[in-house]
């Protein structure tokens, strides 16, 4: 691989949980939404274009953290590939 090549995607999640089963992992953290720690880390390692950046879910949580981010959201409809589409023809 050219290490000049840039990586395409990047998968973050979050260890912690606050009712976790492994003692070291349960507790709150910034880094479960609706934090925003790990979308503040993305935007940090990342060129990232805010005003034209999206995010879909399926929870009030979800919203919160991209309002928190200054994200455009929509909750996630049944055919998400349209969804997306029109997300991006409306931010073009």
């Amino acid at each position: 691989m050219n290490k000049h090549k840039k990586k395409k995607d990047e998968k973050k999640y979050s260890l912690f949980h606050p009712y976790g089963k492994i003692k070291k992992y349960k507790k709150k953290s910034e880094t479960r939404k609706p934090g925003n720690k790990m979308i503040k880390e993305i935007f940090k390692k990342w060129p990232t274009d805010i005003k034209r950046s999206f995010m879909i879910g399926d929870k009030i949580s979800d919203r919160l953290c991209a309002k928190k981010s200054g994200l455009y959201f929509e909750f996630a409809k049944k055919n998400f590939f349209t969804q997306i589409k029109n997300i991006l023809k409306k931010n073009s």
